[in-house]
């Protein structure tokens, strides 16, 4: 994962459809990596700013907020510091400059996110490898 570090993130359209707390996105990272994934929050320094849940909610605002244009607004340019996957939950923090940090979560025993590398090897939330 080292190669990922240092630079920034590009932003893919994901094929997912989103359902109810789902803005599924897609990062690519340095050196070919993807991570796909729907369940997730942005945090700064202040703690948590909006998540997946918050996606295409009222909230009293005029329309509905777009969580996937705030997210990509949020991590903008900044580089990708450091990725940690919980070996016991499979939730995944990736650390970006100005202590910008995205956690995404595997709630179950079911794939909820995945990542594909550019050898073809693929990692699960589920802790499954291809």
């Amino acid at each position: 994962m080292a190669q990922m570090l240092g630079r920034p993130v590009q932003f893919i359209e994901s094929p997912i459809p989103d359902a109810a707390g789902q803005a599924h996105m897609s990062l690519q990272f340095a050196g070919g990596a993807t991570l796909d994934f729907g369940y997730w929050r942005a945090l700064d320094q202040t703690g948590a700013v909006f998540s997946s849940f918050d996606h295409e909610q009222l909230y009293g605002m005029p329309g509905k907020f777009d969580a996937k244009a705030s997210f990509v607004a949020f991590v903008g340019n900044k580089n990708c510091e450091a990725i940690e996957i919980s070996s016991e939950t499979a939730d995944i923090v990736v650390q970006f400059e100005s202590n910008h940090r995205i956690e995404i979560f595997a709630f179950t025993s079911y794939v909820m996110w995945t990542f594909r590398f550019p050898d073809g090897a693929v990692d699960y939330s589920n802790h499954h490898r291809c």
